[in-house]
């Protein structure tokens, strides 16, 4: 029987080999917290001088700089393996994807769809249940679960700064796409 395949082999320093679990989704979900964390933190920025189609002032920037802080440290917990970081995050990605949905309903029931609104709607309903389903897999629960269980099963290494990086550079633009799509007029 071939093993898991969220199982891969991890060498040890005795020349054995472990088996290391591997999470389902995390760096996806990662990307969709620091991401909006920049399309939170863009737009309180572009308002102060009237970017991005926003007008306030620093009440609207601290109004969207606090939740941007809020999803950036959900989303190193989550990197980090942190257990809640794990349930905060699929509770998000539900309430965006419920969000989505009653959009869809207001368009459905007659209601127009912004042109601005349209790239964040896909999101809301593809990304975001996506990411609820693959952090509640088995397999990411597992992942999670070896944060503080000493057995042999060891976590993949998903905390470096190369991996930091990677994440960084693609929840940047991300972020900044949706937006700027959503000061589109129209």
């Amino acid at each position: 029987m071939a093993p898991p395949t969220h199982l891969v082999s991890a060498s040890t320093p005795t020349g054995g080999d472990l088996p290391v679990v591997t999470p389902a989704g995390l760096g996806v979900a990662i990307v969709f917290l620091w991401a909006l964390a920049t399309q939170l933190t863009a737009q309180g920025i572009a308002g102060l001088f009237g970017g991005l189609g926003l007008h306030h002032g620093v009440g609207g920037l601290l109004a969207r700089l606090l939740p941007a802080a809020l999803l950036f440290v959900i989303g190193e917990s989550l990197r980090q393996g942190i257990r809640w970081a794990r349930w905060a995050t699929i509770a998000i990605a539900l309430l965006v994807t419920v969000s989505g949905v009653a959009r869809v309903l207001s368009v459905a029931s007659g209601h127009g769809l912004p042109h601005r609104a349209v790239f964040s709607l896909l999101i809301e309903l593809t990304f975001a249940p996506w990411i609820a389903l693959r952090l509640n897999a088995s397999r990411t629960a597992a992942w999670f679960a070896l944060t503080s269980d000493p057995s042999p099963a060891r976590r993949a290494v998903r905390t470096g700064p190369r991996w930091f990086g990677t994440l960084l550079a693609s929840s940047v633009p991300w972020g900044l796409a949706v937006a700027v799509s959503q000061s589109l007029h129209g």
